[in-house]
């Protein structure tokens, strides 16, 4: 049993290794202007993206506080490119809880004005609340920067100001332009880059790159993962893993493992593995067997 709290150990170290300890404060910052409403696979890509989003925030946990911003959702004929430049806005405040918030400001929003990137992000300092907290920005854009500033200057130049955060990019599908640009701007900050070009892909990349966003509490003898349906807790005698639906519990006493209609039970004294209509059970002094209705004992 201790070699197997030993081998969980060293899997789970490195399983977390690129996960910092550190409380997480998330913006998603949105791009809605009038590109995002052309055509990808047959849909509208603003729609693609409010899909993905959706799906992330599904996967998310509870407790992490995130917000949201969209730029480029709205333009005014009447006013200036200078005025339509600041269309930017923090629709829902970094707090704990707003999942179901966010989804339906997400789902209102419709594609119309500029990519007022460098803009957005200097809200950053306002958009943040001053706690102790690695923040983090994820950008999904399908554009580079049209109101002449530049985003990765901004970036660098809020650093210099002692504001420290981290900008995640995801190209949904760019040009080469716009993927040199937005690969900067991720570099700038300590970020990361991930191309999208498809309604599957962009899922995926919101998935990676809020992989680190989970609940990791370390305390003596003890370790808890919580990263959105996902949960490990370790012990000095338990083991409990939740992945989606399938489970592994580990204690002194026993090892229960389920996926599906899969499950294996090991006792002291017993074993029994039960795999869709096959059965297997060991003992000391039998093994059974029952396979589609033909039992075999030993």
């Amino acid at each position: 049993m201790k070699k197997v709290f030993l081998l969980l150990g060293v899997m789970f170290l490195l399983f977390s290794w690129s996960a910092s300890g550190k409380d997480k404060v998330v913006l998603l910052m949105i791009d809605a202007s009038g590109s995002m409403s052309q055509q990808l696979q047959g849909r509208m890509k603003m729609d693609i993206a409010k899909d993905a989003i959706t799906s992330l925030l599904n996967e998310m946990p509870d407790d992490v506080p995130l917000g949201l911003r969209a730029y480029g959702h709205y333009f005014d004929q009447n006013k200036s490119d200078e005025e339509n430049c600041q269309a930017t806005e923090l629709l829902v405040p970094i707090k704990k809880g707003t999942k179901l918030e966010i989804t339906q400001q997400v789902a209102d929003l419709s594609p119309r004005g500029h990519t007022p990137i460098a803009y957005s992000l200097s809200k950053a300092p306002e958009d943040f609340p001053a706690y102790d907290a690695e923040k983090v920005i994820i950008l999904v854009s399908d554009g580079q920067e049209t109101c002449g500033l530049d985003p990765a200057q901004m970036i660098l130049d809020l650093k210099r100001k002692g504001f420290d955060f981290i900008v995640h990019t995801i190209g949904f599908d760019v040009d080469e332009a716009t993927k040199r640009q937005l690969t900067v701007i991720s570099q700038a900050s300590g970020g990361v880059y991930l191309d999208a070009g498809s309604s599957q892909e962009l899922t995926a990349s919101l998935r990676t790159v809020t992989e680190d966003v989970m609940k990791i509490e370390l305390t003596p003898g003890k370790i808890e993962i919580d990263s959105g349906p996902d949960r490990v807790y370790i012990e000095e005698d338990k083991i409990d893993i939740d992945y989606g639906p399938d489970r592994i519990d580990i204690d002194e006493e026993k090892i229960d493992v389920e996926s599906g209609y899969d499950k294996i039970k090991i006792r002291p004294d017993t074993m029994e593995i039960e795999t869709g209509t096959e059965k297997i059970k060991i003992d000391p002094d039998s093994i059974e067997i029952d396979v589609d209705d033909t039992d075999w004992a030993f």
